[in-house]
C-alpha cells in the first residue's frame, strides 16, 4: 500500500486513522529520512488515542512514554550504534499486550520478532508531499 500525503496535517490524519485499529501489543517500525513525517504520523496516532498533550520527537531522550490506553512508547534509535545500546534503552522490556511501540530508525530490532509492522516514509515530488508505504490492511 502506498499513500501520498500533501501536508503534515494529512500525515497526522493517517496516523489518527491507524489509532482506531490499535488494541495493544502492536510494534511499528518507522523508517525514513529525517523530516519525512515519522513524528507527525505519531502525533496523529496520539490524537486518535485521545492524548491532549504535546507530542515531540524523542531524538534526544530516546523514548517518550504516553499514558494512554494502551500505553504508547515512542522510541528514536537514530543515535544507537549497537544492539547493546538498543538493549540499554529498555525497548525490549516495553513489549507487551498493554502497550504499543513506535520505533523510529528501527534497525537491528529483529529481536522483536516477525510481528513488527514497518512503515516507510519518504519525500514526494512537491515540498510538503510525503509518501508512506506499508503492508496492505495496516490502515
Amino acid at each position: 500500500m502506498r499513500i501520498i500525503t500533501r501536508s503534515e496535517e494529512e500525515t497526522a490524519a493517517l496516523g489518527e486513522k491507524l489509532a482506531s485499529k490499535i488494541t495493544g501489543g502492536e510494534i511499528f517500525a518507522l523508517e525514513g529520512e529525517m523530516g519525512s513525517g515519522k513524528t507527525a504520523f505519531v502525533k496523529g496516532v496520539m490524537r486518535g488515542l485521545g492524548y491532549k498533550e504535546e507530542v515531540t520527537s524523542p531524538t534526544f531522550s530516546i523514548c517518550h512514554v504516553y499514558e494512554t490506553t494502551p500505553i504508547v512508547y515512542h522510541y528514536d534509535l537514530y543515535r544507537m550504534t549497537s544492539l547493546d545500546d538498543i538493549f540499554s534503552t529498555g525497548l525490549f522490556d516495553s513489549c507487551d499486550e498493554n502497550s504499543v511501540l513506535f520505533i523510529e530508525w528501527a534497525r537491528d530490532t529483529e529481536e522483536l520478532g516477525e510481528e513488527v509492522k514497518t512503515l516507510f516514509f519518504s519525500y514526494g515530488k512537491k515540498i510538503n508531499e510525503r509518501i508512506i508505504e506499508a503492508e496492505d490492511g495496516i490502515f
